[in-house]
């Protein structure tokens, strides 16, 4: 009996002491290479052992990474009582194959005549020869280039246009296949993909990217993860990730007009026009004292609709007819529209070109496309369009009597030279009467008159 309580006391007391001796050694993952770590070569980096207990520990060291990798390492350490041992560990040759970022490879194996001491991993980080150089966002019409981790703002209803470039930067002809760029955000609801093929070495290519941010959304950050990834010739994965941010935010009052048109846009004999607008509550309060006013000054035209009703994420629609004057003078006219909050805060506006063209005569179409912005042409010798920051040509415009039309503009017609035919007649503003023979000779008959009423007064007093 005593021998059998002996036995088990002998062999609880071997349990404790391995397991004293596993606690009391600590290997942490074993991490090699870095994010620029090329393929093709060798790396060398190293790891430490710490000891915790009171007497050295010896141990071998044997490793389950593949021999391609060539691992060189000490096959047996001692690793003194109470301190820690740096293990240098080499792998001579990174394969091509190796995919890009962190990978592990195998683990390290400590042990001793207890058993297993401790396992742990060793991982390897190469380049990615794959990388996203630029990111741009465009959200209604404003475009950003945006860095890694860097955001823009937004909000409920914008519509985005995301750019991702990508590059291959190999350098030695070596294309990456099968790439596929992928743009996630699930909160948004994104999830979009863009099979982007083979890019050859030192070549980029773009995936473009569109979501319409819904309008009921909470006000938040919305992290966008972008990743490319593809495949080398040798097989190796290549992939480079991104993140951006969306700050989504939405006022107390706001007022937007998400669609404001006016149809048609030229008129001419027919100067009737439609004019549609679409006004959302997208902000975070509802609102009884809503004003819509679509006007144009010059015209004396004007529709106001007030006081209205719109609850947040609710649209309010509207169509007016409005008759151009007969006596408005052709040109281009601008139609605004606004929106107001409270009775008279003002949220947002929109802006509407309208050309008139004169009635019946002109030989050019006004929507004919243009790119010289703001040039005028002469189409006739008395007429000439304009090229409207829109885009087209304008109305005719016609020059004033005795002006004709040159290089576009309006200039004074010149009085024509009547050539001399031998006839002379009365010459009016041309030269002065003081400088005439008349004027010469009634001067003189004034001298003689004067000289001979004095001859006659000093003979009569003096004489």
């Amino acid at each position: 009996m005593k021998k059998s309580v002996y036995a088990f006391l002998f062999v609880v007391l071997g349990l404790l002491t391995i397991a004293s001796v596993n606690a009391a050694i600590l290997i942490p993952e074993i991490n090699l290479g870095s994010s620029t770590q090329e393929r093709g070569v060798a790396v060398t980096g190293s790891f430490t052992i710490t000891n915790t207990d009171v007497t050295p520990v010896t141990l071998t060291l044997t490793s389950t990474i593949p021999s391609t990798y060539g691992v060189q390492m000490p096959a047996t350490v001692t690793v003194p009582a109470n301190g820690s041992l740096p293990v240098s560990l080499t792998l001579n040759m990174i394969p091509l194959s190796q995919n890009s970022g962190k990978n592990t490879i195998g683990s390290i194996t400590a042990s001793n005549n207890a058993g297993v001491i401790a396992t742990p991993t060793v991982a390897l980080t190469t380049v990615s020869k794959l990388e996203i150089t630029k990111v741009s966002a465009e959200i209604d019409g404003d475009s950003n280039s945006l860095n890694n981790n860097e955001d823009m703002d937004a909000k409920p209803g914008d519509t985005v246009k995301l750019t991702v470039t990508v590059k291959n930067k190999f350098t030695g002809n070596i294309d990456i296949e099968d790439v596929t760029v992928t743009v996630q955000q699930d909160d948004l609801d994104w999830d979009e993909d863009d099979d982007l093929s083979t890019i050859r070495d030192g070549d980029k290519e773009t995936s473009v990217f569109s979501l319409k941010i819904d309008k009921d959304i909470d006000s938040d950050d919305y992290d966008v993860d972008i990743t490319a990834d593809g495949t080398d010739e040798n097989g190796a994965r290549h992939s480079d990730t991104y993140s951006i941010t969306f700050n989504v935010d939405k006022k107390s009052h706001e007022l937007t007009i998400r669609s404001y048109t006016i149809t048609p846009t030229v008129v001419s004999c027919d100067r009737t026009i439609t004019a549609s607008i679409d006004v959302e509550n997208t902000g975070n309060n509802d609102e009884d004292a809503v004003v819509v006013q679509i006007k144009n000054d010059l015209l004396k035209l004007e529709q106001v609709y007030k006081p209205l009703t719109i609850d947040t994420g609710n649209n309010w629609r509207k169509t007016v007819t409005f008759q151009i004057p007969d006596t408005a003078a052709p040109g281009e006219y601008y139609f605004e529209a606004w929106t107001y909050y409270d009775g008279n805060e003002q949220s947002d506006t929109g802006v509407v070109p309208v050309v008139i063209q004169k009635c019946g005569t002109d030989p050019i179409t006004p929507t004919s496309k243009c790119t010289n912005l703001n040039q005028q042409f002469c189409v006739t010798d008395s007429a000439y369009q304009k090229c409207l920051s829109t885009g087209v040509l304008s109305a005719i415009q016609y020059c004033p009597t005795g002006y004709s039309c040159q290089q576009g503009q309006c200039t004074q017609i010149s009085v024509p030279v009547i050539p001399d035919t031998g006839i002379s007649g009365p010459s009016y503003g041309t030269r002065s009467f003081f400088d005439s023979p008349v004027y010469l000779a009634a001067l003189i008959i004034v001298a003689v008159v004067l000289v001979i009423l004095i001859l006659v007064l000093l003979i009569k007093f003096v004489f």
